[in-house]
């Protein structure tokens, strides 16, 4: 999996150089194990995809291991949260939600440093391991992508701390 900005170009120009080309593209937010900065990645519909319907449409696998040791099939929702309620919003209902999507556990990828220093994880314990991938979509409708841009990138970094503060376990760790 891409972990820093050389690999993500290179994912990118394999994104690029697919065959057949994808039909379509969303762009997400890669929080990647080794990088200094979340990037703006593209994220491709599935092969044979031509009109995006669905959110388990995405070709996630370019840049989240959700795989991992079965590599035969995964239901991608098994390793992907939705936040509809940010922290600090006192009870405001926010216009847009997100969904993150992750490596697997059994991926044995390494901490994402980014992540670490985003959520202040002092202890190794509570590290949050492999890739992180965000995309953004109306509140309440994660099946309607809305491609992200550079200034979403705070708000992202907003709700990584919260949620990982919060330890929503059994998505975090």
């Amino acid at each position: 999996m891409p972990s820093d900005l050389k690999s993500i170009l290179a994912q990118e120009a394999h994104i690029q150089s697919h065959y057949p080309h994808y039909a379509g593209t969303h762009l997400g937010i890669l929080y990647a194990t080794s990088a200094t900065s979340p990037y703006l990645v593209p994220i491709p519909f599935l092969d044979g995809v031509t009109q995006f319907h669905h959110i388990s449409q995405l070709e996630v696998s370019h840049w989240v291991d959700q795989l991992a040791t079965d590599r035969f099939i995964v239901f991608t929702s098994k390793f992907r949260k939705t936040y509809n309620v940010h922290p600090g919003t006192c009870g405001v209902a926010p216009e847009y939600g997100y969904t993150f999507f992750r490596d697997a556990p059994d991926a044995y990828s390494p901490p994402n440093m980014l992540v670490r220093d985003l959520a202040f994880i002092e202890d190794a314990v509570d590290d949050v391991t492999g890739n992180v991938l965000v995309v953004k979509h109306p509140r309440g409708n994660k099946h309607e992508i809305i491609d992200m841009a550079a200034d979403d990138i705070a708000t992202v970094n907003t709700l990584i701390q919260g949620a990982v503060s919060r330890v929503d376990s059994e998505f975090w760790t």
